[in-house]
């Protein structure tokens, strides 16, 4: 694994983020591979790329929302498999009895990715484990 496979796992754990704010369901798919398993909070998802996806927009419920990445340790496995170590700040904008609030959580996200076929790194594994939130007024710009 070299400097470039790093920064192609970084991007993935980006686009993934990216692709949950813009709520593109089928940008977020193509961050899993097509047997991926995934740990929501706990709770099992999958085996598969479309159960972890009907998941996902079952519980993404927010008006909008923002997620940052950071803190990412990668550690090759081998040349095509990798263990990541992420830690996310996301903020989701909700309507609780009408008023708007922002809801801020901390989470960390422990993933194993592989090199597929294509050449193209995917989440296989994902942990998603909620570390602490926080829940503030708030008003939706857009």
């Amino acid at each position: 694994m070299d400097g470039n496979d790093k920064w192609e796992i970084y991007r993935l754990l980006v686009d993934y983020a990216d692709a949950i704010d813009k709520r593109d369901r089928a940008r977020v798919g193509d961050c899993f591979a097509e047997h991926a398993r995934a740990r929501y909070a706990g709770n099992p998802v999958g085996p598969g790329r479309e159960a972890i996806l009907d998941y996902l927009w079952q519980h993404l419920t927010s008006l909008t929302s923002t997620h940052f990445v950071g803190n990412v340790q990668i550690d090759a496995v081998s040349d095509r498999s990798a263990q990541t170590d992420s830690f996310v700040i996301a903020t989701h904008v909700v309507t609780v009895d009408g008023d708007v609030r922002l809801r801020i959580r901390g989470l960390r996200y422990l993933d194993r990715v592989e090199r597929q076929d294509d050449g193209r790194w995917r989440i296989v594994e994902r942990e998603h484990i909620p570390v602490w939130m926080t829940e503030v007024p708030g008003e939706r710009l857009s």
